[in-house]
């Protein structure tokens, strides 16, 4: 058994960094297709599961004394609320059902990753995190070429690789928050060049990609970390270098329609153009709040009520580009203000972990949460597996982190 255990954090570097290049392969099944599409969709939910069965499977063979976790035990509590909301209130309770098991399956993954970390330890992490970065990198760039050699074969917001072009974005950010780590903490100077080119070439396609969600919430992310994590402070000068010129090489790749750098300063000057239609968008999903504000309408709903409403089916969002509202339309306010205080408790407490040991992993881990909790306050980071995967990993070693300083803590009692 500690042999099966050796040999899976052996190959979780592998696993991770071979996961977004096999979504780049899994086109060959058909270019442009529906049919990719699912095959992509698959590949995501088998790599979960080989993860939450390795680190389980790992567990048995490395007894870790049990952590009772009250925040666990509320998160548990809320899902079981969004359940019977959805199976009450759901118009659409075949998609409700399946966006609900799919968050759970995260949510395993993240209790999974928690699980095992507790006995293997940060460490482990460290080179399956730079794998990750690495493997994403590669991907990103290789869409991103392939997007401008095929247009006629990857139309609309459809990018090789990835589903839809925001989430090329969400996936260039976890990069880049990655990489961002490995920079701060390479221990010399000759081992910095990796991770600050894999930092330029990752803010080139986020700027090629036009997300101006992700570009805004790395830099938020950044400046309310390096508020109080020294070595964040201490670095600040390498990686504004590297998005700065990441800007700049990004112009040198040409966009069409949605892509291409220029495309983020092509709006309107007014708040509905600003937010890219967001406003109205967020002023609906309120209205649909509205009718059922202290349970909510279930979980997913939101596309199916937006079309019971006179949206065209084909151009309804599948989701309100908002997480609070989002949370408010699934299980009610009062339900989303407990998962709310939540959020921010479990994030106070990691953050303070980290600062009080600025280990890679845990930095890493550190940025990809804030990033994509900053960046799920105006699009669908939490709807989509690609950055739930991240999310629960990240989320998982810092719970693990959390829990062995409190063990810590009170083995130094008197």
């Amino acid at each position: 058994m500690k042999t099966g255990s050796a040999r899976f954090e052996r190959a979780l570097p592998w696993l991770l960094g071979a996961w977004p290049i096999a979504s780049l392969g899994a086109e060959a099944v058909g270019p442009g297709t529906g049919t990719a599409i699912f095959t992509i969709l698959g590949l995501h939910y088998a790599v979960a599961g080989i993860l939450i069965a390795g680190f389980f499977l790992s567990k048995l063979s490395r007894p870790v004394r049990a952590h009772r976790s009250k925040g666990l035990f509320m998160l548990l509590v809320l899902l079981l609320w969004a359940l019977c909301v959805t199976l009450l209130n759901a118009q659409n309770l075949v998609v409700g059902i399946a966006k609900l098991g799919e968050l759970s399956a995260f949510v395993i993954l993240g209790i999974a990753t928690a699980s095992f970390s507790r006995g293997a330890g940060e460490e482990v992490f460290l080179k399956a995190f730079r794998a990750l970065a690495a493997g994403l990198i590669a991907a990103l760039i290789l869409s991103m070429a392939a997007d401008v050699g095929f247009r006629d074969v990857f139309e609309n917001r459809r990018v090789p690789g990835f589903v839809h072009i925001r989430i090329l974005g969400f996936s260039a950010t976890i990069a880049i928050a990655i990489t961002t780590a490995w920079l701060v903490r390479a221990e010399e100077q000759q081992q910095r060049w990796l991770p600050a080119l894999l930092l330029c070439l990752g803010w080139t396609v986020l700027f090629w990609s036009a997300s101006r969600g992700g570009v805004l919430a790395f830099i938020a992310t950044f400046a309310i970390l390096g508020a109080f994590l020294a070595p964040l402070r201490r670095n600040w000068g390498p990686w504004l270098a590297a998005l700065v010129t990441g800007f700049g090489l990004s112009y040198l790749v040409p966009g069409l329609g949605d892509t291409g750098t220029q495309t983020m300063f092509d709006h309107d000057l007014t708040v509905d153009g600003l937010s890219t239609g967001r406003w109205t968008l967020w002023e609906q999903t309120l209205g649909f709040v509205a009718a059922q504000p202290l349970i909510g309408h279930g979980y997913g709903q939101f596309h199916t009520l937006a079309v019971s409403a006179g949206g065209l089916p084909e151009t309804v969002m599948p989701h309100s580009h908002n997480v609070i509202l989002e949370s408010a339309l699934a299980i009610g306010w009062p339900a989303t203000a407990v998962l709310g205080g939540l959020v921010i408790w479990s994030w106070i407490k990691w953050a303070c972990n980290v600062r009080r040991d600025t280990s890679e992993a845990g930095l890493a881990s550190l940025l990809v949460v804030s990033t994509l909790l900053i960046y799920a306050l105006v699009d669908g980071v939490y709807f989509y597996p690609e950055s739930a995967l991240a999310f629960a990993l990240a989320a998982g070693v810092l719970s693990a982190s959390s829990a062995r300083h409190q063990l810590k803590r009170r083995m130094t009692r008197p």
